[in-house]
C-alpha cells in the first residue's frame, strides 16, 4: 500500500515501488548459493523476539535456460560498502561488464511528491563485476549478466 499514488492528472511511484519494479524485471526462477566472505553484521534492534537482517544482504538466481544470472545486493547501513563479486563453479560470465540498475538516497525517509515525482529514481549503467563494487549507503542494486554456455 501506497507505492503508487494517483491525480486526476498524474501517477508516480514511491521510492518502493521502483524495487518491486526492479526485482520484477530482473526475476529469474531458479535461486543460487550465495556464499560470504565474512560474516553478516546484524543491522538494527530486535523487534519481539525477531534478530534483526544482515546490514548488507545479497540474493542471486539463474534463468530457466541457465544463460543469465541476477545478483541484488542491499546496503542498509548509513555508509558506503564496498563488495567483491565472485563466481564459482560452472558460472562464467560472457562479459564482466553487467547491466547494473541502482536505487539510492541518502535520506531513508525520502518520498516522491507531486511537485517532485521523480525524486527517487532508479538508475542504469554499466559496471565491472571483476572490480571492487561500492555500494552507496541506503541503496539497493540488481546485476544482470550473460553466461557463457557450459561446453
Amino acid at each position: 500500500q501506497g507505492l503508487i499514488f494517483f491525480l486526476p492528472n498524474m501517477t508516480w511511484f514511491q521510492p518502493p515501488a521502483f524495487v518491486h519494479r526492479m526485482i520484477n524485471e530482473a526475476w529469474r526462477p531458479h535461486a543460487l548459493a550465495v556464499n560470504r566472505s565474512t560474516p553478516a553484521l546484524p543491522c538494527g534492534e530486535y523487534y519481539a523476539g525477531y534478530t534483526p537482517g544482515p546490514c548488507v544482504s545479497v540474493a542471486s538466481q539463474a534463468s530457466e535456460d541457465g544463460l543469465s544470472i541476477t545478483v541484488q545486493l542491499l546496503n542498509v547501513q548509513p555508509f558506503l560498502t564496498t563488495i567483491n563479486l565472485s563466481f564459482r563453479g560452472a558460472t562464467s560470465l560472457v562479459s564482466s561488464l553487467v547491466n547494473a540498475s541502482w536505487l539510492q538516497s541518502n535520506n531513508t525517509a525520502a518520498v516522491n511528491t507531486p511537485a517532485r515525482p521523480e525524486g527517487v529514481l532508479p538508475s542504469w549503467r554499466l559496471l565491472d563485476v571483476s572490480k571492487p563494487i561500492h555500494l552507496a549507503r541506503n541503496c539497493f542494486a540488481v546485476f544482470e549478466a550473460a553466461v557463457e554456455r557450459a561446453a
